[in-house]
């Protein structure tokens, strides 16, 4: 796979990216790439800068997408999943949900993981701190 990361240094468009993140922009957009693309891209920029988050339109996206990520890089990543908002009182529920954020936040803060994977939804809720 260290073959095909490299390869990506020859490409104009990854080359831009990579001016984008060492400039200091903290959020970069990229549209029209299939999963595949999208993994392979995160894995490359992960080597070369250390710093990807992931954010893509749904969460089925999202888990295919690290799945892809974990073939090319070799390392744990995280999902950091969304959840369904409930506006009335509840006699009991579940903090599943609650746990699984708490668990991808906190192995990605430690550097257990090296990438983590969300949805624009998932990446706006709060949650307390790991």
């Amino acid at each position: 796979m260290k073959l095909l990361l490299d390869m990506l240094r020859e490409l104009p468009e990854y080359r831009e990216l990579l001016e984008a993140v060492a400039d200091g922009k903290r959020t970069v957009s990229v549209y029209g790439m299939s999963a595949i693309h999208q993994a392979h891209f995160a894995a490359a920029l992960r080597r070369d800068t250390g710093r990807p988050i992931v954010v893509t339109r749904d969460e089925r996206s999202a888990e295919g997408v690290m799945a892809d990520y974990i073939a090319f890089s070799d390392e744990r990543a995280s999902f950091l999943p969304s959840r369904e908002l409930v506006f009335h009182n509840i006699d009991n529920a579940s903090h599943e949900h609650e746990q699984k954020r708490l668990k991808a936040l906190s192995t990605f803060q430690r550097g257990i993981s090296g990438a983590l994977f969300s949805t624009p939804e998932g990446m706006m809720l709060y949650t307390i701190p790991p």
